[in-house]
This record gives structure tokens, C-alpha cells and sequence, in this order.
């Protein structure tokens, strides 16, 4: 008989690191003056480059970084009613995304639908031609790093609340089907200024 040796400790051992940071609004809300707001920001500190290079370094040595974006990406007027906070930034925002190395966002929040659906389109059509990926509700993403794949939900339960529940083993069913290695949840829920959860 030949001996068998079992292979190496760790020897097929991958590490994944995921950087994962929470509210990302890229924009104004819609009551907000010009003066010391995002929009000023971003034409007089720089463009792009200016809002995540304090975290770029640490968001591209990674191997995916995901962040919640908080508001659309959309040249649209016709904000949500009965919001008090509608959050919106040019569609050319994304570059701050790609520029401060972020592969991925979650869109499950109470801002996706600041400016309606078309918000939303305009949003995706944004993440899509700039090759970021983006989850929220039934909407998967899979992101793929030294051949791991690694699924993403993104779910609000801030609009769905106990329906998040179905949202969530929907999404990871879906996940599972496809053959993913690793699936990751992003959860958007908590009252606003509380600093701990409610039961």
C-alpha cells in the first residue's frame, strides 16, 4: 500500500477580507442650501477624489468593499412626498465610489426611493455603467475574488419590517441555487439616534 499524507495545514486555505462601511449619501437632501453642502464640496475640494481618501487605501487593499448608499444617484425633480429627508446626487457621484475603491453597494434602506422609481433606474444605470454591484429587496449581486464567490443581500426593515425575515431566506435561497461560497447580508434597520437595538 502507498501511504497517503493529508495535504499541508491551510494549504487550500483562502482569506477573503471584506470592508464593510455603513451610510454613504452622495449628495444634498432636497432642502439643502448650495453653501456647505456635498454639492459645493464636490466642486470646490477636488471632485471624486476628495470624499474617501482617508479610507481608500484600507478599501483597496481588500477584496471587496461594500457600503450602504444612502440616496440616489439621479438628475430627477420629482421627489418622494411626505419625506423629510429626499437625498440625491448627479449620476456622475459614482465616481466617488470607484475612485475611493468601492466594489459594491447596498440600495435596501429608506432612501432608495427618495425620487421614485425613476430615482432608482437612474441610480442602477449609474452603479451598472461603473461596474459596482448593487443588492436591495429581491435584487441579488455576486462578487467574485480569488475564485470565491460571495453572494450579497441587502434588505430595509425599516419599510418591511417582520417581512425582512422572508426577504432575507429568499434571497439567500436564491444564492445558495447559484453556487455561491459565501453570502453576505446587509440589514437596514434601528430607530435614528438610538445607539442600541430594539428587541
Amino acid at each position: 500500500p502507498v501511504p497517503v499524507t493529508s495535504p499541508a495545514p491551510n494549504q487550500n486555505m483562502v482569506r477573503i477580507t471584506i470592508s464593510a462601511a455603513g451610510d454613504c449619501s452622495l449628495g444634498n437632501h432636497k432642502e439643502q442650501d448650495y453653501s456647505a453642502s456635498f454639492n459645493q464640496a464636490f466642486d470646490t475640494e477636488g471632485g471624486a477624489d476628495y470624499f474617501l481618501r482617508n479610507v481608500r487605501d484600507i478599501f483597496a487593499a481588500d477584496d471587496i468593499t461594500i457600503v450602504n448608499l444612502e440616496g440616489v444617484l439621479t438628475t430627477s425633480n420629482a421627489a418622494a412626498a411626505g419625506k423629510a429627508y429626499n437625498i440625491k446626487g448627479d449620476p456622475s457621484y459614482v465616481g466617488i465610489l470607484t475612485a475611493g475603491s468601492v466594489e459594491a453597494v447596498s440600495m435596501g434602506n429608506n432612501h432608495r426611493l427618495d425620487y421614485g422609481t425613476e430615482g432608482t433606474k437612474d441610480t442602477e444605470a449609474a452603479l451598472n455603467t461603473a461596474n459596482i454591484l448593487y443588492a436591495y429587496d429581491k435584487n441579488v449581486a455576486i462578487y467574485e475574488t480569488q475564485g470565491i464567490k460571495i453572494g450579497f443581500v441587502s434588505v430595509n426593515e425599516v419599510a418591511w419590517g417582520q417581512g425582512t425575515e422572508e426577504l432575507v431566506a429568499e434571497g439567500i435561497e436564491k444564492l445558495k441555487k447559484t453556487g455561491v461560497d459565501l453570502i453576505f447580508v446587509a440589514c437596514h434597520w434601528g430607530i435614528e439616534r438610538e445607539n442600541y437595538p430594539e428587541a
